[in-house]
Parts: structure tokens; C-alpha cells; sequence
């Protein structure tokens, strides 16, 4: 019989990683823990500021909300409906039914409002860098929702292994603009509130077997547009390594945390505009933002069929 760790009872779960086992209780209270751990380490957030919760359905995200929410943060979820036919919808009807059950309020946006469009209505070559396009437009309008509900923080639900995964891609293509960025607190510029990520010290396994311990409901089809994605492959050799080499995804994301990012932060950094159509910072030598762009490419393109 497997025994806890902790307290030397059955163990339900084994962590390779740490070279530990769990019963059901103390598995919970180790999530628990490497949240709290993340946050101060970080200095993500206090328990008096209100925190802005992304929650698109996914494990991770409802994840983070209810983990947020039992610790006793201040948390209001915002999950934006981007309008992919089936997956949308499912999407939407699991985080209403989730936030009714569980009293912890989650506001529902529709990015066809918001942008216009639906993700499903954009024509090519848009389509071709979909994911690319999609995860600019979210974060646009998270700033937007988020200083407009009075939020002190974005919260998001990206884990270790997507911290990991970024990384390495930043690092195979030499994206030095974004290296220095590589952290899970991004400070907000102006109105804009701070980004933080408190599930950074846990795996995507561990918030499997969480989600699944503590039945939360969530949507466990992947988006059917992010077929082909880089990061699916960087993923699956980052998976690969964590079964030769134990824990070297925490040894190469906080290892880079610690001795390699310095290196970049001294990198000049691109002066910082605003745009002249919405206000929104950008870098573009244009002076629109890249929301504003994709919008007028999309409303002044020729119809070359939709995705």
C-alpha cells in the first residue's frame, strides 16, 4: 500500500517529481500551498485587492478561480465567448453553470461585441497565425474589462508546463523581446492592472488530478483551432525530458528565473505609444495598436473565405 507522506495514511497520488505521496486531503493542502507559495515569493497580490480572474473553462483556469476563491481572495472571473461554434458555447454554459453552484461570480463577455467579429469569422492569411491573433485580442480586452471593473490584477491560469513551454520557444528563436518578459508578475503601465500567474509552481498533471479530486467541471476538448500550435510540441518534449530527468521543468523555468533573465533586462527596451485610434499601448511605429490593425486589415480585406 502507497502511504502519505504527511501522514502516513493510503496515498491516492504519487509526484514524481518531489518524490512524494498524497492522500486525497493532504494533495489538496500541497496545491494550496504552492499557491500561497508563488504569491508571496512573487509579491503577485494582497488578500484585500481585488483580483481579475481570466476563466476561459479550461482545468486550469477553473482551477485557479475556485483554489483563489478557498483561500479567501477577492476574485471575480471574466470569460470572454470568442464565438467557435460548439466549443464557445460549451465553454460558456460550464462556467455559468460553475459560478450559479458556487456563488463565485464570473462575468460572460462575447468578443463578436466586443471586437466585432467572432475568431470564426476571420479570412485568410489571418488564419494561418489564428492562436497568435486570438491570445492578442484576449489580453487587449482583459485590460479593458479589468480597469473597468476596478481590478488591481489580472489573474491567469498559465501553469508550469506553459511557462516551460513559452520559454523554450522564446529561446529556440532568439526572441530576446520577449525573454526579459519571461516572469509571472508583469507590473501594469498606467490604468492597466498587473498580470500574475499564482499556478506557476504547478504542473499540468497536478491540476488535472486537482480538478478531478475536487469535481470541478471544465471543458476538456482542446480549442479546435490550436491544432498545429508550436507550443503543443514544445510541450511534448518538455513531457519527454520530465520522464528521463526529474523536476527539470522547475529546474529550467526557475533556473532561467534566477541566473539567465538578469541578462536580458538591461535589453533597450522599445519605446512604449499609445494609439491613435483607441489609446491603447503600443510599440507600433504606426501608432495604432495591433487590435486596431487586425480590425481595419479584417474590414478592408477582400472576402477569401471565412476559416
Amino acid at each position: 500500500m502507497m502511504k502519505c507522506t504527511v501522514c502516513k495514511k493510503e496515498a491516492t497520488i504519487r509526484l514524481h517529481r518531489h518524490k512524494a505521496k498524497f492522500c486525497n486531503e493532504h494533495f489538496i493542502e500541497y496545491v494550496y500551498r504552492q499557491v500561497e507559495r508563488a504569491i508571496k515569493s512573487f509579491k503577485m497580490f494582497r488578500k484585500d485587492e481585488n483580483l481579475i480572474v481570466a476563466v476561459s473553462g479550461g482545468k486550469d483556469s477553473m482551477a485557479c478561480i475556485e483554489v483563489l476563491n478557498e483561500m479567501g481572495y477577492r476574485v471575480t472571473g471574466v470569460h470572454i465567448n470568442l464565438g467557435i461554434h460548439e466549443f464557445s458555447e460549451k465553454s460558456e454554459e460550464i462556467v455559468r453553470k460553475f459560478s450559479r453552484e458556487t456563488g463565485i461570480p464570473i462575468k460572460v463577455y462575447y468578443l463578436k461585441e466586443l471586437f466585432g467579429k467572432e475568431i470564426i469569422e476571420f479570412k485568410r492569411p489571418h488564419t494561418e497565425k489564428i492562436c497568435s491573433i486570438c491570445g492578442k485580442l484576449k489580453r487587449y480586452y482583459l485590460n479593458i474589462i479589468a480597469s473597468e471593473l476596478g481590478g488591481d490584477a489580472i489573474v491567469t491560469g498559465h501553469n508550469l508546463d506553459d511557462a516551460c513551454s513559452i520559454l523554450l520557444g522564446n529561446l529556440l528563436f532568439a526572441q530576446v523581446q520577449y525573454l526579459s518578459k519571461q516572469y509571472p508578475v508583469v507590473e501594469g503601465e498606467g490604468e492597466l492592472p498587473r498580470k500574475v500567474k499564482p499556478l506557476i509552481r504547478l504542473t499540468d498533471d497536478e491540476l488535472k488530478q486537482y480538478v478531478e479530486l475536487r469535481k470541478i467541471p471544465f471543458v476538456q476538448e482542446k480549442c479546435p483551432l490550436s491544432k498545429g500550435a508550436n507550443t503543443i510540441y514544445y510541450k511534448e518534449v518538455l513531457n519527454y525530458l520530465e520522464t528521463k530527468i526529474r523536476s527539470v521543468k522547475a529546474e529550467f523555468y526557475f533556473n532561467y528565473l534566477k541566473k539567465l533573465r538578469p541578462y536580458f533586462l538591461n535589453e533597450e527596451e522599445t519605446e512604449v505609444k499609445y494609439c491613435r485610434v483607441c489609446g491603447y499601448k503600443t510599440s507600433s511605429r504606426s501608432g495604432i495598436c495591433y487590435v486596431c490593425s487586425i480590425k481595419n486589415e479584417l474590414e478592408g480585406s477582400d472576402d477569401k473565405g471565412p476559416y
